[in-house]
């Protein structure tokens, strides 16, 4: 099982996505970078950004965890 960092970076490379576009104006892209390195864990509101960005619902960020 992977951290939730791993998991946002796995998902957001799968999309193509950049960083700062996940980031959006909710977190700073250095902040998003913390998170993806597992280095600082994000408050509720902020995963939920996060996962609003990747367009993603938690059941599904949850399942992919184990992938």
């Amino acid at each position: 099982m992977r951290h939730y960092g791993g998991t946002f970076k796995m998902i957001r490379e799968n999309k193509c996505l950049t960083q700062k576009y996940v980031a959006g104006d909710e977190l700073s892209r250095s902040l998003y970078v913390k998170v993806e390195r597992g280095e600082v864990m994000p408050s509720f509101i902020k995963f939920q950004s996060i996962l609003q960005r990747l367009n993603l619902g938690y059941d599904e960020f949850f399942f992919a965890r184990f992938l």
